[in-house]
């Protein structure tokens, strides 16, 4: 009986060599997995940096195009505003002088029309006075 004892303390003692030596086996090949996982996220994650480098790098251009482009439109729309404020001046100051000419005109109509009248006044009084120095002549050449 002694026998079976010592034999089966050999075995269980076998046996915890053996699971102590699959554990240690498992625990190393668990720290590798370990290693080889922390160097694949390591990896990844400068891949990951590197990619988001690159899109902050491409965002800022983009936005550096925006600002660009959003000045040149305000510059453009303020060329605008001033060449649409010349035109309306030039245009106020054509008007201004259309009013000045014609009122130059219509007072130029008036004194010709009063030029007209008088001379018109004249010739009929000239006329009238020549009717009746006329007149007066047959009456002296018929006496």
């Amino acid at each position: 009986m002694d026998q079976t004892k010592k034999h089966k303390k050999e075995a269980k003692d076998e046996k915890l060599k053996d699971q102590k030596q699959e554990e240690q086996t498992f625990q190393a090949e668990l720290k590798a997995y370990e290693k080889q996982l922390e160097t694949i996220m390591r990896e990844k994650e400068n891949l990951q940096r590197e990619y988001n480098k690159n899109v902050l790098m491409r965002l800022r251009f983009l936005a550096e195009q925006y600002q660009a482009r959003e000045q040149q439109l305000e510059k453009l729309n303020e060329q605008v505003q001033l060449e649409s404020q010349l035109h309306q001046a030039k245009l106020s100051k054509v008007q201004v002088e259309a009013a000045m000419e014609k009122e130059i005109l219509v007072k130029e109509k008036q004194i010709a029309l009063e030029k007209l009248m008088n001379t018109q006044k004249m010739l009929k009084e000239i006329t009238e006075r020549e009717k009746e120095l006329k007149e007066q002549l047959s009456i002296y050449t018929a006496k």
